[in-house]
């Protein structure tokens, strides 16, 4: 651990103390004003706004809870609760009732979901324990990459967007035509790439380029996740 030996205020560890007492009592957010109230206790002893802010920037570096500066108002103190609700959007153990519906199928197809499935998502699996939540979770999905928001009130998941060849990307796009139309190819080569880059890749694409496109469904259609893997040495 990075932080392993490192000298910290002692009210810190009187604070984090306490915030694992709430997580044990099931308590998995709060929001600043009671956070405030936490830390000022007579036996933890933080006045001061701007330490408590400093203690939760810290904390959320070493991933003890998670804490963002534009979202005072909540605060997880168990990261593990968001985890619990990111699995409720990729289960395949899914009502029937919502398999049936359209929005369910184009996320399947396209990997884009709709704001009233997320929160159809959260109230079939774990009842109101996410489903009362699920702007703020949105939110802080968003800040993580899990979402990204393409249009109101839809967002879309690079992790469920659908697999293609470079040949089936070839053959949509209409490379071997004589009037396709395409900007350079991003090629990398790596002996090894976390999958996760290419959620953050996607993210990032579909942030900076959704303004070029009116039609953000027909956009969507053709964002597709492409590995190609090649062995260099075999050609020394």
């Amino acid at each position: 651990m990075e932080n392993w030996g490192q000298l910290m205020p002692l009210k810190w560890i009187i604070l984090e103390h306490l915030i694992e007492a709430y997580k044990k009592e099931g308590i998995s957010f709060i929001n600043f004003s009671e956070m405030l109230k936490l830390a000022r206790r007579r036996d933890v002893n933080i006045l001061d706004k701007e330490d408590v802010l400093l203690y939760l920037r810290f904390q959320h570096t070493i991933g003890s809870i998670i804490f963002f500066d534009d979202m005072h108002d909540f605060i997880i103190l168990n990261p593990q609760w968001l985890v619990d609700a990111f699995r409720c959007l990729v289960s395949d153990k899914i009502d029937s009732t919502l398999q049936c519906t359209q929005d369910w199928t184009k996320f399947l197809r396209s990997g884009c979901i709709s704001e009233s499935l997320i929160k159809a998502l959260f109230e079939a699996k774990c009842g109101r324990k996410f489903s009362e939540q699920s702007e703020h979770l949105i939110k802080v999905m968003e800040k993580f990459d899990i979402l990204v928001k393409i249009e109101t009130p839809a967002y879309i998941m690079p992790c469920m967007m659908p697999n293609k060849t470079f040949k089936e990307v070839c053959q949509i796009i209409g490379v071997e035509k004589s009037n396709c139309k395409r900007t350079s190819w991003l090629c990398l080569k790596f002996s090894f790439l976390p999958p996760a880059f290419f959620n953050h890749f996607c993210v990032w694409f579909i942030k900076n380029m959704k303004k070029t496109y009116r039609r953000m469904n027909y956009f969507v259609e053709y964002v597709y996740l492409t590995l190609i893997s090649l062995d260099v040495k075999s050609y020394w």
